[in-house]
């Protein structure tokens, strides 16, 4: 029969050195980056994302997430080309989305139109975000007056899956009077930004309106009167 020829092939990898890249500076917060992540090599060494590109002092990634990335290192005096070598980014370049803002109808009197509320004693007001990739970190909300300075403070959130909610009750001191509106931003955790206003106008009004009673006799020139333990007295028909 036909002679068996038969091959053995070994294959190597060139060594992979100790620190066998650099990472750029991570320009997001909690180790994200909200941008690129730009990936150097060792000196000595030029770096590809696949054994079959073209090798580079540097290379990029941009894809969003958590996923581990892997490069190769090729010896720029050999030529031996080493194997994969993990890389472990994390990167959120979006914003969050699907911001909202809900009032309740608890303690809610009055509406006027679409965008006008009145409610008492206060009113509570719900924020709600989503990010799906680093995950909603804080709510910023601001109340603005019909005339005076905004007021901003920053609120924790309660997070399920990738929906982050909050709520306030204003006025926190409920002697205070509101007429305003109310506007905030979702801070996810690579610190991407994004924010919305309200045109609903609110107002909190507590405060009874002061009334006065005057009395007077039908015949002012003649008519008499007197007061007696808070009682008042006349001696002809009042007006």
């Amino acid at each position: 029969g036909a002679d068996e020829i038969s091959y053995k092939v070994n294959i190597s990898f060139e060594t992979t050195p100790v620190d066998p890249y650099t990472l750029s500076a991570v320009d997001g917060t909690n180790g994200w980056y909200k941008t690129k992540a730009t990936v150097t090599s060792a000196a000595g060494y030029t770096i590809a994302q696949n054994a079959g590109d073209t090798f580079a002092e540097s290379t990029e990634f941009s894809n969003q997430g958590t996923d581990v990335r892997y490069v190769y290192l090729k010896n720029t005096a050999t030529g031996g080309i080493t194997d994969r070598i993990a890389v472990n980014v994390k990167i959120d370049s979006e914003t969050p989305t699907n911001l909202k803002i809900e009032f309740s109808e608890l303690n809610f009197i009055q509406k006027v139109g679409q965008f006008l509320g009145f409610y008492n004693p206060d009113v509570t007001i719900t924020f709600t975000a989503e990010d799906v990739m680093s995950g909603i970190d804080h709510f910023d909300w601001t109340y603005t007056p019909e005339s005076g300075t905004p007021v901003t403070e920053q609120v924790d959130v309660t997070v399920s899956g990738n929906k982050a909610t909050a709520t306030i009750t204003l006025p926190a001191n409920q002697a205070d009077q509101l007429h305003g509106k109310i506007s905030f931003t979702a801070t996810d955790k690579a610190n991407n930004v994004f924010g919305i206003d309200d045109d609903y106008v609110f107002i909190v009004d507590t405060i009874a309106p002061e009334l006065s009673v005057k009395y007077q006799g039908q015949e002012p020139y003649t008519a008499q009167q007197n007061t007696y333990n808070g009682a008042h007295f006349f001696n002809s028909d009042v007006v």
